[in-house]
């Protein structure tokens, strides 16, 4: 039957389909540029026209929907799962520079507005070979906007509910300067108006930054990048007694980078980079009529990167890339027994070895050196193979780490009010991992394509907090490796573009198994299905655009009666749907309106989605 199915596929596009490649370039899953349909790892590509088409406002609203992306919004704010695994596994990068701010694991993605943003790409499954820590599940690496040819300029601004409004402006200055900045707000929103707390923050934030070019030569520049973002959260929480309290989380970044590029040589090029980030979290939480429970906490992390790869072209078929980095990470916050420090060095090597026109064999392998938990040694293994013009298929494996958080090493927090304390453990060792993907990418003809995937994960060494000692009158929790787990699963898309019509279609399959608790692990829906569409009028120079996402239940594992004994929920399965109209009246004026969340999906216990949303605004370019 596959056979017969493969013969079929072949006839209809060698009738229909024109023989295009696909030009688009990505680096984040070889970290070489390449184009994406020649990269031996499959990487997924928002673009810079599916960003504006979205109508998102920041990197969080625009992955909601994304094909096997598992969102996540809590009170620390908005990260992602990968193929089943947690948020504290899966690496973001920005222009291929780590990011700094991670809470409780947590990186708050909605710290990055669209804006900025040139595309998305996303790699699944363990990237540490190349990127080295937490990359188990993933990798997202933003790439930011250069400077363009020529003077140019946009600005955005919008308003919707709940006092909700963005403004936001970019202006490039010919090759060498690209210059943007935005103000953000929202009064927040609460689902359950019968009691004091509220269920989504009021945010009011800005951020500025700044990306230029200095040419030094036919064969060497200079990329600089610096930012700066100022967040300011605030919300009504009640603790378990009933005591009210007013909590604000001001949080402040400050990044700098610089990277000298030298292409001595055709077939070969040298990439340095050097970058300082900053960040600060300032936590506050004020006891409704009492100081007695009040809290003030201002932590500060500091992250120096350094880096220094070469890529050489030897003959036609073989690209060798060659590297060093080094990492340079502190953090001082009054919940941790002493500063955090740690130095990391790391080496990777990589070829990329083309054996044919239609194979393609991608090794790499990374030693690491950390300060805290030692040496780690990370492989990876991909393979491309075309068997026709029309279909393409990608396997391969790979190892991945995560090095144990400051908070699991320095954590002590006391709770003498409750009777419990939880320490971190300075003895932990880095979680580890195995990934096996095979992805198959099917041309059916230039405007229908069909992309499908299957990936397995094994776990070991996963850090979970364990009761360490029950003495009277006080219980102690610690930080421990003692758990595993599998996740595996399926994704597919299927991409059709007749005429003035852009439709996505995809869909995603997680199983997961945590063998210490023997279980599937929380919150994961088994199945999530998601739906993009595009309809454009080029005589009235007016786009419509839909995006939703259908989520089946998940479980959760909740004490209902009190007897320490969780039973076994499911959440409700939801549809989230977005919508968008805009017009473009001559060259340079634009307008738009659209709701987010138009079935008004979520729920006060499990499901945070940000309610209904119904918003209008206009746009400018020169």
């Amino acid at each position: 039957m596959l056979i017969v199915l493969s013969f079929i596929f072949i006839v209809v596009a060698d009738a229909s389909a024109e023989d295009s490649s696909d030009e688009e370039m990505v680096i984040t899953g070889t970290r070489t540029e390449k184009p994406r349909g020649e990269s031996p790892v499959p990487v997924e590509v928002i673009s810079r026209d599916d960003i504006i088409a979205s109508g998102a406002e920041d990197l969080a609203e625009l992955l909601e929907d994304h094909p096997g992306v598992d969102l996540q919004r809590g009170v620390l704010g908005a990260s992602l799962r990968l193929q089943g695994l947690e948020p504290e596994h899966v690496l973001i990068l920005v222009d291929g520079v780590r990011t700094v701010g991670r809470k409780d694991g947590v990186l708050d993605l909605s710290r990055y507005p669209i804006e900025e943003i040139e595309r998305v790409e996303i790699v699944k499954g363990a990237g540490s070979a190349l990127h080295g820590s937490d990359a188990l599940g993933g990798v997202i690496n933003i790439v930011t906007r250069r400077p363009s040819r020529g003077v140019s300029a946009q600005s955005r601004a919008r308003y919707g509910a709940y006092n909700t409004a963005d403004v936001t402006a970019g202006v490039s200055l010919g090759h060498a300067v690209r210059l943007t900045g935005g103000w953000h707000q929202t009064d927040g929103w609460d689902l359950d108006p019968s009691d004091l707390t509220t269920n989504g923050s009021a945010r009011r934030g800005f951020e500025g930054a700044g990306r230029g070019r200095i040419a030094l030569g036919a064969n060497a520049d200079v990329d600089l990048r610096a930012g700066y973002t100022r967040r300011n959260p605030q919300r009504v929480s009640e603790s378990a007694s009933g005591a009210v309290f007013d909590q604000q989380n001001l949080t402040e970044e400050v990044m700098a980078s610089v990277s000298p590029v030298l292409t001595p040589g055709r077939l070969s090029k040298l990439t340095l980079l050097g970058a300082l980030s900053f960040f600060r979290d300032q936590y506050q939480s004020d006891q409704r009529g009492s100081t007695e429970l009040d809290q003030l906490e201002d932590s500060r992390q500091q992250l120096l990167q350094t880096s220094a790869q070469y890529d050489q072209l030897i003959g036609r078929r073989h690209l060798v890339t060659l590297g060093v980095e080094g990492l340079f990470e502190g953090i001082d916050a009054p919940r941790l027994s002493d500063v955090g420090s740690r130095q990391r060095i790391a080496v990777f090597a990589q070829e990329d070895w083309t054996l044919s026109d239609r194979l393609e064999l991608l090794l790499g392998l990374r030693w690491d050196m950390d300060s805290q938990f030692g040496e780690q040694l990370s492989p990876k293994l991909s393979a491309r193979w075309a068997p026709w013009r029309v279909l393409v298929l990608r396997g391969g494996y790979g190892r991945g780490f995560r090095a144990p958080s400051f908070r699991e090493l320095l954590l002590r927090f006391e709770n003498p009010g409750v009777g419990y304390v939880v320490t971190g453990s300075p003895d932990l060792r880095p979680e580890r991992s195995h990934n096996l993907t095979l992805d198959a990418e099917l041309s059916f003809a230039s405007d229908l394509s069909l992309n499908a995937s299957g990936y397995m994960n094994w776990v070991d060494d996963l850090i979970v907090v364990d009761l360490v000692s029950d003495d009277v009158g006080l219980t102690t929790f610690g930080y421990e490796n003692i758990s595993s787990a599998w996740t595996r699963g399926g994704e597919s898309q299927l991409r059709w573009t007749p005429g003035r019509l852009n439709l996505t279609l995809g869909y995603a399959f997680t199983d997961t198994f945590d063998v210490e608790a023997e279980r599937a692990l929380p919150g994961r829906p088994r199945h999530r299905g998601t739906v993009s569409a595009r309809w454009r009028w080029e005589r009235l120079r007016t786009n419509l655009s839909g995006r939703a996402s259908l989520v089946g239940p998940g479980p959760l594992y909740v004490d209902l009666d009190g007897d320490d004994v969780e039973e076994t929920i499911e959440t409700d399965p939801y549809a989230s749907v977005d919508c968008r109209l805009s017009r473009d009246f001559g060259a340079h004026i634009g307008a738009f309106a659209g709701v987010n969340n138009a079935l008004n999906a979520g729920n006060t216990e499990f499901v945070n989605l940000t309610p209904r949303l119904i918003y209008g605004g206009l746009t400018a370019r020169y």
